[in-house]
């Protein structure tokens, strides 16, 4: 027997052993899994598992002759994907008899390549009743989704699940309309190797079809490095155009220009600074400023230089950076050059360095009645121009009132903008309210400053403790409120400025103007709003509440959790006159959390010495008032003590021994006395004597 004869026979055998273990199957018989390979076998079981009828394939499970017909038509889109490769692959089709088709990753056809109709003496057909299925259906119509829930085993859905080249051979497929045909399916992958289809071959069980697995792996591996390709390119194309995008969103100027110093290409922000309009007319205007500026005279690039350029009339100030650019060869070929507006880039500035507001009326801690008053005061004044006066001691928190306005008003999105009147000399102030023209004074800055005032603008300035700003500052300040209109340092042009003014002080400035330290009038232009604060030791009832709250955020800050407050520690804080009020009830409990270390309870131990003193007096006290109030009440008593300092010393005695947990020692350092004359004064006094007991 020739060799290829055999080979035929034992196809024939095999493909014949194969169909008698698909009828075992579906008899429910053991199946033979040297004959059936595994992954098959699992496939066979998941179908049955679906209750799929591996006798239907028809109707809703086929491509319609139309559906079809425009699949075969559309593989226009595949010569993105496979380039000059389809004609190849369309031509071994043709000559084959093969059906070349595309799945997506739920196993549904999307694309036809070629499906032949294969001759008539193709096959042999075992009725008439298979014969109209496989030429009506199988030939004239295409399987619309091959999941393993739709027809059972198919070559395309496992080798999605899998992810590897499968091939499915005559009754391996669980569907029996489908064991006169040899499919050969290869995974395809986007660029990120993610699996999104496949390939599947479809060829006639018949002597010598030909194998077509390594077919379909290698028109996968095509598919996939073309479909990388493509999107490597639609990548650049998608990052040329976000670029521009980026370039034409930067808060900044950009242009990019030739050897000749010709702008080519340029953003409209660039023209927005150069007040220039964007028209026909813009590249010749930009190009008159670019040559007249400067911009490119240096050797060097420039950083952040400073350049006063006139626009419209008017000296404006820029900071300009440039970069030049290399060919290949190394010579200058194009520059590019970034314009910023100084005065914009001084207030970005000037809110990294902590002019922006951050607090909001929610981090308002306590609920005190006169504290709730103003703050329900400041809420329903936030939303207008109205200038603010907040006045309270050192400690009340009258910038976090300062900022919970500006925050909850029309004006939270600009600039708010902070200046300690008392923390700058008086020779200084104005010039740091009202800014300065170049060479304005000896030490002035060469592009000049602009001021507080300036900067402001649109937003909020918060004068803290205005009572300290010099007499003729205040005139300043005044003319500037009134006119909405400033004049730096050195200068004759009046700037308009829009700022809300919200000033604070500790105190009187009434009293102040009567004392002719503060103007009156300019009290009356700030004060249209008062809001006063509370001192801490007026809203006691909030020391618990705020106790907790810096406590948490402390212990927070240190990495520390679970912290517990003692009895003692809390009534200490109560009986406390808070001098820095909620600053320095802050400082403190920052104090006792840091000395913690590994316990985990704050007690008398953790609070400074000035604070246990006052403690122990005032409990003293409250406890010698009691008993005091006790012996009036008690007619006639063997244990009175005899005089007040007797009673106050066996209050003293007893609140020592209660504090030490009756530890001798402890109790008698509390006491300043000698442990034996606190055994000595205990012995004597029958009460104590029964408290030690």
């Amino acid at each position: 027997m020739h060799v290829f004869d055999f080979i035929l026979k034992s196809q024939e055998s095999y493909h014949s052993l194969l169909k008698s273990e698909w009828r075992k199957f579906m008899d429910g018989k053991p199946v033979n899994t040297d004959i059936v390979d595994p992954s098959v076998h699992a496939s066979w079981k998941r179908s049955k598992d679906f209750n799929v009828d591996p006798y239907y394939l028809g109707g809703p499970l086929l491509l319609s002759s139309k559906d079809a017909e425009e699949q075969r038509l559309s593989h226009q889109e595949l010569m993105q994907s496979f380039g000059s490769v389809i004609l190849l692959i369309q031509e071994i089709a043709a000559k084959r008899n093969l059906n070349v088709q595309l799945f997506d990753r739920h196993s549904r056809s999307i694309q036809l390549v070629m499906f032949p109709k294969p001759a008539p003496d193709d096959f042999h057909y075992e009725n008439e009743d298979e014969k109209y299925i496989i030429e009506k259906y199988i030939i004239e119509n295409i399987p619309r989704n091959v999941s393993e829930d739709v027809v059972g085993t198919s070559a395309p859905y496992l080798a999605i699940k899998e992810n590897r080249p499968i091939q499915i051979v005559g009754a391996e497929h669980f569907n029996y309309h489908l064991h006169k045909f040899y499919c050969s399916a290869a995974p395809i992958h986007d660029s990120r190797g993610t699996v999104v289809g496949a390939l599947n071959i479809v060829s006639h069980l018949k002597p010598g079809a030909m194998d077509t697995l390594g077919l379909a792996s290698c028109l996968a591996d095509i598919y996939d490095n073309r479909a990388l390709i493509a999107t490597v390119l639609e990548e650049l194309n998608v990052q040329d155009y976000a670029l521009q995008k980026i370039i034409e969103y930067l808060p900044r100027g950009v242009a990019y220009v030739n050897d000749a110093n010709e702008p080519k290409a340029f953003n409209k922000k660039l023209l927005s600074l150069l007040g220039i309009k964007d028209d026909p007319y813009a590249v010749e205007e930009l190009s008159r400023y670019i040559q007249a500026s400067g911009f490119l005279n240096s050797e060097h690039d420039l950083k952040h230089r400073e350049f006063v350029l006139d626009i419209k009339g008017r000296k404006k100030s820029f900071l300009v950076s440039t970069q030049k650019i290399s060919g290949t060869s190394g010579q200058i070929k194009n520059k590019i050059i970034l314009l910023e507006d100084t005065l914009s880039v001084m207030k970005s500035v000037q809110k990294l360095r902590g002019n922006e507001a951050v607090y909001m009326f929610r981090d308002i801690v306590g609920n005190n009645e006169t504290l709730v008053a103003a703050k329900n005061l400041a809420e329903r004044i936030a939303g207008v121009r109205s200038p603010v006066l907040i006045h309270g001691e050192s400690g009340t928190g009258k910038e976090l009132f300062a900022q919970a306005v500006h925050n909850a008003s029309t004006r939270r999105g600009n600039p708010f903008v902070a200046i300690n009147c008392g923390a700058i000399p008086s020779e200084l102030i104005e010039s740091e309210l009202f800014g300065y023209e170049p060479g304005a004074f000896t030490g002035a800055l060469k592009g000049g400053k602009p001021g507080k005032l300036e900067l402001a603008s649109g937003g909020t300035l918060f004068l803290d403790e205005v009572e300290s700003m010099p007499l003729n500052v205040q005139i300043k300040l005044l003319r500037a409120i009134s006119t909405r209109k400033i004049s730096k340092i050195g200068g004759v042009e009046e700037i308009p400025i829009d700022v809300r003014i919200v000033s604070a002080t500790k105190l009187d400035l009434l009293q102040e103007a009567d004392e002719g330290n503060f103007r009156e009038d300019l009290y009356y232009r700030i004060s249209t709003i008062t809001i006063k604060l509370p001192p801490l030791r007026e809203r006691i009832d909030d020391i618990p509440t705020l106790a907790e709250y810096f406590i948490d955020a402390h212990a927070k800050e240190f990495g520390l959790s679970d912290i517990d407050i003692h009895p003692e520690f809390m009534k200490a804080l109560t009986y406390y006159c808070w001098r820095g009020n909620v600053r320095e009830l802050s400082n403190v409990l920052e104090r006792a959390v840091v000395l913690l270390g590994d316990e985990r309870v704050l007690t008398l131990e953790h609070l400074p010495d000035r604070m246990v003193r006052a403690y122990r007096y005032k409990d003293l006290k409250k406890g010698l008032e009691s008993a005091e109030n006790e012996f009036e009440s008690e007619e006639d008593s063997s244990d009175k003590p005899s005089n007040i300092l007797k009673m106050a010393e066996e209050i003293a005695i007893k609140s020592a021994l209660e504090r030490t947990s009756g530890n001798m020692t402890r109790a008698a350092e509390q006491l300043g006395i000698s442990k034996p004359t606190l055994y000595s004064k205990i012995s004597q006094n029958p009460k104590l004597k029964r408290l030690r007991a």
